[in-house]
């Protein structure tokens, strides 16, 4: 060990935890020149430069330390995170060339970057391939995100099929993202075996069988709830919950947040962190500690409001810090391992017929398993069709989802319709021009104008929620469906036609729909989803109709009930606790509406119960 490497190091650490990056910058150009093959002061340099906003130079600096080590998780970390900021739209423009970059490439280069880092730490822990194999093998299944953020096809058969390969238990694969499996097939057979050898692989353990009985928590005045989440800031899941998390009844519940995600200093977030009673963070503790403090909180249910999104972490929820752990909102599918008690469905999401599909016991909520907030901006100002790129006298169609969850047969189902449709528009959400030449190519194979192929820019919350008004009908995507943004659509009046199929991500729209009282809106197949598009299209009374619908009844619905939804699962709680202190397993079970004589009971239970919540005398 370098002695003097390692001093210098410390000193420049000290100096940038001090807010002095230049000093640390001079120590760490010290360092590298006491031993320049380290990359530790390489990555120093690299988060000072950050801190002064350098950002071409800190991805410089991040690049050297990754050429030295390829496998350097925080090299990659570092070049990811440059990348993400330099994106299309954030205004900094590259001064030099730099290999495999482009003016189009450094959102997608961004995402490679993530998801390789994200899937390098299973595979490095699994040990099933040699040192010389690591970088290409990881590239394969980190190549199959990146294809499916261009919506590069080329090899979609052969992605769809890697995962069947993935969870064959006689071979091993590097890791495969259990979300973009919900994206490339509907099969939720399949997307609980890739949970489950997911977790297998990630967590360093294999999925747990049988449900051990947690240590039960000194009873409390109140019951303790805990909230975990990466995304208690500026995201979509806090803007689907703050509401339902307010309404808690606070005289009965103690409501935590346990945070380990960014400080945005957004309004979100002060928002969504004074809706809590405590609120935790975690982000500077390891993971070891802050599975001790999570423990340390004697909760009595633990949510985990993340599950397979971006920046979970699964040893929180897999240590068990908790009687009941929850797997609840952001994911839409199962975590594929019995650490998880309970998931919150709905009669639609998660029938009890597809139990089987489930890891965790199944809770269906009387209305949707998705809380809204009624108190979000709704716009009234007139939007410019012009300013978006869109004919005056166009019908417009709109699909603001995550383009991940464009499949080329989905695409194609969009082609003929706008044959159909001559009149008419495709409204995109596209932020990388990598993605938009890749669609409008596939547009022009199929003998559609590129420019009938019109792409929706990124916009603060507010102004996207106003553009909505621009379009006429929104399509969803299948097998994975539009979550927070179908939601967005109805909440502005915008008919949402969905395909409700097999797997939970594929009902999830339905469930929505079904809710705010649309079920008509919902197709069996692509041929009646074909036609119902068509139908709304040419027939505009009848989606006069809908829209009037949706006007009058956005306050009025159980979908944008917040107080509603929290009473609901507060019922859905109590049950959980009930049977937790009583040394009883978990078992799946419906709520009754609060509205309709409340309780709970279990699937085949004749009658609803109300449950006495436990409570310290």
């Amino acid at each position: 060990m370098n002695k003097d490497y390692e001093k210098q190091c410390n000193t420049a650490e000290l100096k940038l935890a001090e807010g002095d990056a230049v000093k640390a910058i001079e120590m760490a150009h010290l360092a590298c020149g006491s031993a320049p093959h380290q990359g530790r002061a390489y990555h120093i340099i690299g988060k000072a430069l950050i801190a002064q906003e350098e950002w071409l130079s800190a991805l410089e600096t991040y690049e050297l330390a990754w050429l030295l080590d390829p496998m350097d998780a925080d090299a990659n970390l570092g070049v990811g995170t440059v990348l993400g900021h330099l994106r299309p739209n954030s205004g900094t423009s590259v001064s030099r060339p730099l290999p495999e970059l482009s003016a189009f490439g450094y959102y997608s280069k961004a995402c490679r970057r993530f998801l390789r880092i994200k899937l390098l730490a299973p595979a490095q822990r699994a040990g099933k391939y040699a040192h010389g194999e690591q970088s290409n093998v990881l590239i394969k299944t980190a190549i199959m995100d990146i294809d499916a953020a261009i919506c590069n096809w080329e090899n979609f058969q052969a992605h769809t099929q890697y995962f069947y390969e993935y969870v064959n238990p006689q071979k091993y694969l590097p890791p495969a993202s259990p979300w973009l499996s919900l994206c490339f097939k509907d099969d939720p057979d399949l997307h609980l075996k890739v949970a489950q050898k997911f977790t297998n692989d990630y967590a360093g353990h294999k999925a747990v069988t049988s449900r051990k009985m947690r240590p039960l928590g000194k009873l409390k005045k109140r019951p303790r709830i805990g909230y975990l989440s990466a995304d208690f800031h500026d995201h979509a899941t806090s803007r689907l919950m703050v509401g339902m998390l307010e309404a808690h009844t606070r005289e009965i519940w103690e409501v935590v947040g346990i945070s380990y995600g960014p400080d945005d200093g957004s309004a979100m977030q002060k928002r969504v962190r004074n809706a809590f009673e405590i609120f935790v963070d975690l982000k500077n503790g390891s993971v070891e500690e802050n599975i001790k403090k999570i423990k340390s909180l004697n909760l009595d249910v633990l949510v985990d409001t993340k599950g397979f999104t971006g920046d979970f972490e699964m040893a929180y929820s897999s240590s068990r810090p908790a009687p009941v752990v929850v797997n609840f909102l952001a994911y839409p599918g199962s975590m594929g391992s019995t650490a998880y008690d309970y998931i919150i469905g709905d009669k639609i999401v998660t029938p009890f017929d597809h139990q089987k599909y489930f890891s965790e016991c199944i809770v269906q909520m009387p209305n949707a398993y998705q809380p809204n907030d009624p108190n979000r901006f709704f716009p009234s100002e007139k939007q410019s069709k012009s300013k978006e790129g869109l004919p005056e006298d166009a019908l417009v169609l709109a699909a603001f989802n995550n383009t991940r969850k464009i499949t080329p047969d989905q695409f194609q189902c969009w082609m003929r319709i706008l044959k159909n449709l001559p009149q008419s528009v495709l409204w995109l959400y596209g932020d990388d021009l990598m993605t938009e030449g890749n669609l409008r190519a596939n547009a022009q194979q199929a003998g559609i104008s590129a420019e009938r192929i019109i792409f929706a820019k990124h916009l603060p919350e507010f102004e996207h929620l106003a553009r909505h008004q621009l379009a006429d009908i929104f399509l969803d995507t299948f097998p994975c469906n539009a979550h927070t943004t179908a939601s967005d659509a109805l909440w502005m009046g915008l008919p949402v036609v969905t395909m409700q199929g097999q797997c939970f991500a594929s009902r999830v729209a339905g469930s929505l729909l079904n809710a705010i009282g649309l079920p008509e809106l919902i197709a069996k197949n692509q041929n009646e989803y074909e036609q119902l598009i068509y139908k709304l299209a040419t027939e505009p009374q009848t989606l006069s109709k809908l829209k009037n619908h949706l006007k009058n009844h956005r306050k009025k619905s159980t979908l944008f009930n917040s107080e509603l939804y929290s009473k609901n699962i507060e019922q859905a709680y109590s049950f959980m606790i009930d049977r937790s202190r009583k040394g009883k397993a978990p078992h799946s079970f419906e709520v009754r509406d609060i509205n309709e004589g409340g309780g709970s009971r279990l699937i085949g239970g004749l009658e609803f119960k109300n449950i006495q919540i436990y409570t310290k005398k």
